[in-house]
């Protein structure tokens, strides 16, 4: 079993969108022991929560993306903030 942990990038003082999807994230995933196969569900849930975000336009003037990575077999969730990533989720062990 792993647990979900997670990276911010060059964001010193996080937008309100950004703290929301932290927060329902880490709500969801974190906090507990999970299966490492459920970084998709991560990923699947983190696209959602963007497209909400964008709905009821708390995300404005930003172009944010989801992108799923693999590196060295580990696969890693980022959030793309007008093309730079600023967040990544993890499994960790």
């Amino acid at each position: 079993m792993a647990r979900l942990k997670y990276e911010t990038y060059g964001v010193h003082d996080k937008p309100l969108w950004m703290l929301k999807l932290q927060c329902v994230i880490m709500q969801e995933f974190g906090g507990y022991d999970i299966d490492p196969n459920r970084i998709n569900d991560v990923f699947d849930f983190a696209r959602e929560e963007v497209r909400k975000l964008r709905g009821t336009r708390d995300i404005i003037r930003s172009v944010v993306t989801v992108e799923a990575t693999e590196w060295q077999g580990d696969i890693s969730v980022e959030i793309l903030r007008n093309g730079r990533m600023v967040q990544k989720y993890y499994m960790a062990l």
